[in-house]
């Protein structure tokens, strides 16, 4: 059984398998799963819970899904109806927190904050 966390900064959990992560691009409510059995199974579970943010976004969109890679989320609001994002996996968490803070910076041309980040188990 997987791990899953609805706000806020998430510590690092240890994937078995498969991790989705699904956002609102009106609100940035978002949303994952990571240690799913199937591919299914996380995106599913990341857009239920997305969709079960504060603003009860209906709009929420399968963003990144991935293996047994680490991944991470950051995001700039600049208003109540949307901002930027970005998101990223990588074979580290610091390098997915890295891409996905870049991304979500160029897009936005200002400072944006990770929340979210988990990673693989590493043999």
């Amino acid at each position: 059984d997987g791990s899953y966390y609805f706000s806020g900064l998430a510590p690092a959990v240890a994937l078995s398998s498969y991790t989705a992560i699904a956002l609102s691009p009106t609100s940035l409510d978002y949303g994952y799963a990571t240690g799913r059995q199937t591919a299914d199974d996380a995106a599913a579970m990341a857009l239920r819970h997305c969709s079960q943010m504060q603003s009860a976004a209906r709009d929420c969109q399968l963003i990144l899904q991935t293996s047994q890679q680490c991944t991470a989320l950051a995001i700039r609001k600049t208003n109540a109806n949307g901002g930027f994002w970005g998101a990223a996996w990588a074979g580290t968490g610091s390098g997915a927190a890295q891409t996905a803070l870049t991304s979500c910076a160029e897009k936005s041309g200002g400072i944006c904050e990770l929340v979210y980040e988990t990673c693989k188990t590493t043999p």
